[in-house]
């Protein structure tokens, strides 16, 4: 489970949205090399939010990593957003400016 984004996650979003670019998009994530979690505590932690939000873990899996890493989610589940919002540690992408 790679920290904060996940090669197979970004390029379903690219091959349903632009097709066309999923090559292109898969060089340039792996070329990344990002860091990997596989600490037990990230998956307890998914599997607690999971049952406290009652979400599927795909995405508290991701919340997980950040409230871990002390990093900020990135979502646009709007869904999600409005359960988890008050754990901290996330951002709706609409809203979203770097800082």
């Amino acid at each position: 489970m790679r920290a904060l984004q996940n090669e197979e996650a970004c390029l379903s979003v690219v091959a349903r949205e632009a097709p066309a670019f999923v090559e292109g998009a898969l060089d340039v994530l792996i070329g990344l090399e990002l860091p990997i979690s596989t600490g037990a505590q990230v998956y307890r932690r998914a599997a607690r939010l999971s049952n406290q939000l009652k979400h599927h873990m795909f995405d508290t899996l991701y919340h997980a990593i950040a409230l871990e890493h002390g990093e900020m989610l990135i979502t646009a589940d709007g869904i999600y957003f409005a359960k988890a919002f008050r754990l901290g540690n996330i951002k709706l992408l609409v809203n979203y400016v770097e800082s």
